[in-house]
């Protein structure tokens, strides 16, 4: 999760919105939460570790399309 947060940021500082993926902030918590509750709490890691990852490499892909586009690459 630090990572699709790092990402995010960096983009911001490009001057590229990358807000949003499969797992942000607000997806995470609430399956943390029902780990706890349900003692299910491995799991709950497996999934939010998984997606979390998938959503830094989208982000990653949407900003790395978009500098491409806009022609900001160097």
């Amino acid at each position: 999760s630090v990572m699709v947060s790092y990402v995010r940021a960096r983009t911001e500082g490009l001057g590229i919105s990358s807000a949003g993926g499969i797992m942000t902030r607000s997806e995470r918590v609430p399956i943390l939460a029902l780990g706890f509750l349900l003692d299910l709490i491995v799991p709950a890691l497996l999934v939010i570790t998984s997606l979390s990852f998938l959503t830094g490499v989208q982000r990653v892909l949407y900003a790395s399309k978009k500098l491409i586009r806009d022609e900001k690459v160097v």
